[in-house]
């Protein structure tokens, strides 16, 4: 017989194995474990059952079923010379990449960008999927380690070719996986560090921002204050802005620009789709950034914003550049450094994010489940793991309790965005408020 089983006693414990010896070779391969002696006669029944009706697609799958068995399925996929074995992993990347297209569009630009990454095609371009081993990715990990990307772009780097041999595997274009060794791929940064700025500290550098630049007051104000994701802050539009009841509504997510056009898809999540009240302090500033907008857009554009118009425009009537926003950011902080000759922790936009989320902890005016919706979290789980090691656990009331903690006594007088504004262009400006 072809299949056969084996017994190990492992500390007083019976473990069944089934084994199986190819008809060309007095060999004997482990198939691997089984539960107990009922599933072991019945996979033995059935590998016997194959190779006696020379069925070797079911044959194959019955000894991969239990370990994928290279030695085994090496010869059957060599002998019958298959094509996919010898698939260029570009192909196959794109044959993959296919299976994303129902996906959201941000995920599935995030998979097309990182199988274009010159980095990766220098190591697998041109290279069949059945011969890349294990040194062939360690050697690609290490590649990437010793290039200045971010954490984030260096795991999707890493994981992406996982994912796409995830994908050969189990469509049965090769029989082992090369990633199968390495378990643990370490980034540049191993510790995922938060850097949070006091109340104090956030006053600071708005109230900053209010006199040095105020086109950007808005766009930081309320990723500070409701926790809003950058993507989710530019995507708004004026239909999403409700002046009445003083809400926004996230309803899609600008995640990049490239080749001339800006990457809309929807929210991150389902949870992320929501509705976020705001502040009496935030609205404000968000009111007077309207109004100065509608001004520019009509002396610069002659346009008058739509339901469809971006809330926080860029370059006349038009998304505000992702990149753009965090670059504004960064050169704001330097500045503020640079005039006041305070340097606070350089922060990214997602930090503003976390900052609030903490100070709405620290605040104790907010319940865990009121922090979690207005951060788009699945659940308080999640808003609990991610930030309740680094405050303590507060019980509270509303999102009016935790600006005031945020923001304190923050004043905010409009304040023209362009000098070359007349002084009388101003006070009709003022005038209208």
């Amino acid at each position: 017989m072809a299949a056969s089983i084996y017994t190990k006693n492992r500390n007083g414990k019976v473990q069944y194995y089934v084994r199986y010896r190819q008809s060309s070779k007095d060999k004997w391969i482990s198939c691997g474990s089984v539960p107990n002696k009922r599933e072991a006669d019945a996979l033995v029944t059935r590998i016997n059952y194959a190779e006696l009706t020379d069925d070797k697609e079911v044959l194959m799958d019955l000894i991969g079923s239990q370990k994928l068995n290279q030695q085994v399925r090496k010869e059957s996929i060599l002998s019958d010379n298959l094509a996919n074995f010898k698939l260029p992993f570009e192909d196959l990347a794109s044959e993959f990449l296919a299976t994303k297209s129902t996906s959201a569009k941000s995920t599935y630009v995030s998979y097309e960008a990182i199988f274009n990454n010159p980095l990766l095609k220098k190591h697998f371009e041109g290279i069949e999927i059945g011969s890349i081993t294990t040194e062939m990715i360690t050697a690609y990990m290490n590649d990437i380690i010793n290039h200045p990307f971010s954490e984030s772009h260096s795991a999707n780097l890493l994981r992406y070719p996982r994912y796409a041999l995830n994908y050969a595997l189990e469509m049965g274009y090769i029989y082992k996986h090369p990633y199968k060794r390495i378990h643990n791929i370490q980034t540049h940064r191993t510790v995922l560090d938060y850097v949070l700025w006091s109340p104090e500290q956030l006053q600071a550098y708005l109230k900053f921002v209010a006199n040095e630049e105020p086109r950007m007051l808005a766009p930081l104000a309320i990723g500070a204050t409701t926790g809003m994701r950058k993507s989710e802050m530019i995507g708004l539009h004026y239909s999403d802005f409700d002046h009445v009841r003083k809400t926004l509504t996230i309803r899609r997510s600008v995640t990049g620009f490239s080749k001339g056009e800006f990457h809309i898809g929807k929210p991150k999540t389902h949870s992320s789709a929501r509705v976020v009240e705001l502040d009496p302090s935030t609205y404000k500033i968000l009111m007077n950034h309207v109004t100065q907008q509608e001004h520019f857009l009509w002396r610069d554009y002659k346009v008058m914003p739509t339901a469809d118009t971006p809330l926080i425009c860029g370059s006349g009537p038009e998304y505000i550049k992702p990149d753009r926003v965090q670059s504004n950011h960064k050169r704001l902080q330097e500045l503020f450094a640079e005039k006041s000759d305070i340097r606070l922790p350089y922060t990214r936009y997602k930090d503003l994010r976390d900052t609030f989320a903490t100070h709405a902890l620290e605040s104790k005016k907010m319940e865990e489940i009121q922090i979690s919706r207005r951060m788009g979290h699945k659940n308080e789980m999640i808003t609990r793991q991610r930030y309740q090691h680094i405050t303590t656990r507060v019980v509270g009331t509303s999102v009016v309790d935790v600006a005031g903690y945020q923001l304190g006594d923050f004043e905010y007088n409009a304040k023209a965005w362009n000098k070359e504004i007349e002084a009388s262009q101003l006070r009709e400006l003022n005038s209208e408020n």
